[in-house]
């Protein structure tokens, strides 16, 4: 019988276990993971994960539960290496496992900074990443009320730690290099409000502000080409992520801003599949490559890859969907707006809008909003509709918010 192993125990691969399972009640499925305990889930490592009085990772699974679906799950072993000709993995323990069908979900690794002339010690106790939930176990440890922290980057990490952070009375400072947070991320309009939220809570954002040096001492202490001085009792760095692509590399696999996939979520050799953070795919609406890190991009992605394992043809064509909470405000996006043409934006009150960008022939790409908890949350989920059913729609309408997007849908 063919045997189903999966590398990453994240959402993607815990998803493409559950899904194998759901669809062949027979078929062996074995996990190999690094980290050693039950899968969690990561996006709350940055919020509730960091400010809750007990850290308590919020499980996608225990070990119990998959050993009820008789999933094998083997943690705290790493694989070494893959050899697809003979479709076998290697793993750190010395032990080989072969498959039939294998999926790669190993995720991405924080970026860090080269910290020139810094030791161990000095990077140990001053420098921190958030991407495990070992990274959030450490930072929790150092947290003390009234310290002064400095985040390297304003992307959704450094924002979303930041208002974690504050919440704890800590004093943060964003340093960013591009003109405004969220650059690459969001429209202006919705990086302005949640700006203005950082701000009036106390977080202090300096943007086109570079990096000159960094010192250890008692305190870090931050140089930045301006020639201003910031000391902190800590640092945290937030710049991003790499694709963990180093056993597909070895494998020979296509390797393309992560490894490269099909829209059926399979790499250049056809028993391996990939899903995830780790992979690059087409994307549909635009046939543009592109590599996302959204939870639920994750899951749709190892069931495409989990069907297709099974001999199935299903394509990942959805519009992908992403959310950051930060202070009272939530912020939904859905679909990308490559290709866009047209743009703008529906005021909805002083701290909520929504922005949509829209191809020239009329079909709507992206919407992104915020607002006061899910104040935005139905009018996002009408646009992923409007999207995924390839509506076209007219800009002026979907400026004016007294056109209900449900509206649109009918047309």
């Amino acid at each position: 019988m063919n045997s189903m192993l999966i590398i990453g125990a994240g959402e993607a691969g815990v998803r493409a276990a559950l899904k194998l399972r759901e669809l062949n009640s027979s078929v062996p499925i074995t996990i190999i993971e690094m980290e050693k305990g039950d899968p969690y889930e990561r996006p709350p490592l940055s919020k509730s994960s960091l400010t809750a009085e007990l850290f308590e990772p919020k499980n996608i699974v225990t070990k119990a539960q998959l050993t009820e679906q008789h999933i094998q799950f083997i943690d705290g072993v790493l694989v070494e290496s893959i050899d697809a000709q003979a479709k076998q993995v290697t793993l750190s323990n010395h032990k080989k496992l072969m498959f039939d069908k294998l999926l790669i979900a190993t995720g991405a690794s924080a970026r860090t900074l080269p910290f020139a002339n810094a030791s161990e010690e000095d990077l140990e106790h001053f420098v921190f990443t958030l991407r495990t939930a070992s990274d959030c176990q450490r930072i929790r440890s150092k947290v003390l009320a009234g310290q002064k922290v400095v985040l390297i980057g304003a992307g959704f990490i450094g924002l979303e730690l930041a208002a974690s952070l504050q919440a704890q009375q800590i004093k943060v400072t964003v340093l960013e290099t591009q003109p405004r947070i969220l650059q690459r991320a969001v429209p202006e309009a919705v990086a302005r409000i949640l700006h203005q939220a950082h701000h009036q809570n106390g977080t202090e954002i300096k943007l086109n502000s570079s990096i000159e040096n960094v010192t250890f001492d008692h305190q870090a202490r931050i140089t930045l080409s301006s020639g201003e001085h910031l000391d902190a009792d800590w640092l945290v760095v937030g710049i991003g992520s790499i694709p963990n692509i180093n056993i597909a590399q070895q494998a020979e696999l296509e390797i393309d801003n992560g490894i490269k996939v099909n829209i059926q979520m399979q790499t250049s050799h056809k028993d391996i599949y990939a899903a995830g953070d780790v992979c690059s795919f087409p994307y549909t609406v635009t046939q543009q490559r592109v590599r996302l890190e959204s939870w639920r991009c994750a899951q749709e992605q190892a069931e495409v890859a989990a069907q297709n394992m099974l001999g199935g043809r299903k394509v990942y064509d959805l519009a992908p969907w992403f959310w950051s909470d930060q202070y009272n405000l939530g912020l939904q996006m859905v679909g990308l707006p490559l290709g866009a043409t047209h743009s703008v934006t529906r005021l909805l009150g002083e701290s909520s809008c929504l922005h949509f960008e829209a191809h020239s022939d009329g079909h709507l790409l992206s919407a992104c909003g915020v607002g006061v908890g899910n104040q935005i949350a139905k009018d996002i989920k009408l646009a992923e509709r409007l999207i995924n059913q390839r509506k076209t729609v007219s800009i002026e309408e979907l400026a004016d918010p007294y056109v209900k997007l449900k509206d649109l849908l009918k047309k």
